[in-house]
């Protein structure tokens, strides 16, 4: 969006304002450095656009540092890894991780890229905020779980999914930053969604840093499931049960390429992993 020294950390959303008559807006973040910076004083009213109805949590808020929160409710896919480059930079070395999905960390691809077709590929969906700080609801609240990597880049997706205790879930609350609190920030805890866990399934991640590896499916107040944007420019609305290969232990790294083994769910978010299977 500019060339300040954390131009790579500013969202998709940021980058398509000029497209939705917020020219305004997009001129005002040339300004700053960065997109923790911004706030209510800043930008004005809060982009409405991105706000969902059915998400009534989205209280103008400040941070300890007197930030005003700038919630939205859109979040951009990273495709089917876990794994956060901005969190260990040396994964560059491997460089797959970043080919999962249509956008990461320092990115940039064209539509050329999505050869396992565009209806087939999962771009954007939706999450909803937290009630509150310290909230272990499913919806908005974040866990903390180290567990979910045991080691060798192995991960164990089905640790996150079984704290899930109804509408609530078991285990420590991260409650540093909060979930969608920044539309501003392209990093997974703020913007982004990992297509492993089913929607509406619980939100962990290994430690307290704001851009830590995790698990971050989509969630939101509709009955059953999320709505969710294709490359195409269609609406598909994802149920809760919809297909993940029973969310199997599987590698990071270099070890995750191809197919995804996260099932119908997870190949939706590979452009080009060589599956041609969609949802209707």
């Amino acid at each position: 969006i500019h060339d300040s020294q954390a131009r790579d950390r500013f969202s998709a959303t940021c980058a398509i304002l000029p497209f939705m008559e917020e020219n305004a807006r997009f001129e005002t973040l040339q300004a700053v450095p960065s997109p923790w910076q911004p706030g209510y004083a800043i930008l004005g009213e809060w982009l409405s656009v991105i706000l969902c109805p059915s998400d009534t949590h989205q209280i103008k808020t400040t941070n300890s540092d007197g930030r005003v929160l700038t919630y939205g409710n859109i979040v951009i896919s990273h495709g089917d890894g876990a794994h956060s480059l901005e969190s260990n930079q040396t994964d560059k070395t491997i460089g797959d991780i970043s080919s999962r999905g249509l956008f990461y960390y320092n990115v940039t691809r064209s539509m050329e890229y999505i050869t396992d077709g565009t209806s087939n590929t999962i771009v954007i969906s939706e999450s909803v905020t937290p009630e509150t700080s310290d909230s272990n609801f499913i919806r908005g609240g974040v866990a903390l779980l180290s567990a979910l990597d045991s080691g060798g880049w192995w991960w164990e997706p089905t640790l996150c999914k079984n704290i899930q205790n109804g509408n609530t879930f078991t285990g420590t609350v991260y409650t540093t930053e909060k979930r969608c609190s920044r539309y501003t920030d392209g990093t997974h805890l703020y913007t982004g969604f990992n297509l492993i866990l089913p929607p509406n399934s619980p939100t962990c991640v290994l430690n307290t840093g704001e851009h830590t590896s995790g698990l971050y499916p989509p969630n939101s107040y509709h009955s059953g499931g999320v709505n969710c944007g294709r490359a195409d420019g269609s609406v598909a609305f994802v149920t809760d049960s919809v297909d993940t290969n029973g969310l199997p232990k599987h590698r990071q790294g270099n070890y995750l390429n191809g197919q995804s083994p996260f099932g119908v769910w997870g190949a939706m978010g590979t452009p080009n992993g060589g599956e041609s299977v969609g949802i209707n």
